[in-house]
């Protein structure tokens, strides 16, 4: 009887450390999603941030859940193959029922060695699908740390380069073991009408979307960024009669009550490339000398707010 006795509190013991330790592993990656999305594109409308927006996106997470952080990455261009997809999910299920349901877990049983052997099991799986997890996101950390460390000023060459080569090893090792089976694609698009097209395309493969009309959606993401709503309230404030209103005129008073948005934020280079691009306007040339293209909204100018 008290060999029975030793050998359940022994697996009891194994058993509340395996949950210390689950516990532990899980929020390590948590703390590393939550690293990764300060690095991650917003979906839309501003790409340069300042140093404070920038480590907010890190701060803004802290009190999410798991699966909102993994959902917010999704958001910004990061897409998974099935296999990744599926073990994320796998992941995420499992530690749910860590924190939440492990006493619900099917002949679990804390009081017998057969109940506390199932609840053993259930935590060694849940180990090695946390390996499998650190496996995908390791080398994507691993990569941003050595961008990181190349365009960082520093006077000491023989720390810099040993630093950068212990990032490259571990680099390696962690892409050794993920094996390449699983890919993550980062799209770092410059251009936000490329951003547009990608998050509409994952949108279409995702839904049952055959009414869905590319080019509308397209444009309804436009008139959600700050610099198309600037600009169309210049125009409605200044255009003449008929909605033309002369480019350099409205270049100038966005450049006056809008200072900080600026076309390089959305991956142009002028406001006319921004006008061309998201279809939203009209274009003339005329031969004034001053005034040579001039632009108005499209009809549907009044459904932008």
């Amino acid at each position: 009887m008290n060999e029975e006795a030793d050998n359940l509190l022994e697996k009891q013991k194994k058993y509340f450390t395996l949950i210390g330790l689950t516990v532990y592993e899980s929020q390590c990656i948590e703390h590393k999603l939550k690293m990764l999305s300060k690095f991650m594109p917003l979906p839309y409308d501003k790409f340069h941030s300042t140093k404070e927006e920038f480590l907010s996106r890190e701060t803004s997470l802290d009190k999410k859940t798991l699966g909102f952080v993994i959902n917010e990455l999704k958001k910004r261009s990061f897409t998974l193959n099935d296999d990744a997809e599926f073990l994320i999910n796998k992941f995420v299920i499992e530690r749910n029922t860590v924190v939440h349901h492990l006493v619900k877990l099917p002949g679990f049983n804390v009081n017998t060695e057969e109940g506390i052997d199932r609840g053993i099991k259930f935590l060694d799986e849940y180990r090695k699908t946390i390996q499998v997890i650190n496996d995908i996101f390791d080398p994507i950390l691993i990569s941003v740390h050595i961008v990181l460390c190349e365009n960082a000023n520093t006077d000491d060459i023989k720390l810099y380069q040993e630093k950068l080569n212990e990032l490259y090893l571990l680099l390696n090792d962690s892409l050794k073991r993920a094996g390449g089976s699983l890919e993550i694609e980062f799209h770092d698009n410059n251009n936000i009408d490329d951003r547009f097209d990608s998050l509409i395309k994952n949108h279409l493969n995702k839904n049952d979307s055959s009414a869905l009309n590319p080019q509308k959606e397209k444009k309804k993401l436009w008139k959600k960024t700050k610099i198309i709503q600037a600009l169309s309230r210049i125009a409605a404030d200044i255009a003449n009669q008929d909605g033309w209103i002369a480019l350099s005129v409205c270049e100038q008073r966005l450049k006056t009550e809008c200072p900080d948005i600026k076309p390089d934020d959305y991956g142009f280079n002028t406001i006319l490339e921004i006008i061309k691009t998201c279809n939203l306007f009209e274009i003339k040339k005329s031969k004034h000398k001053k005034h040579k293209i001039s632009v108005r909204f499209h009809q549907e100018r009044n459904e932008i707010g």
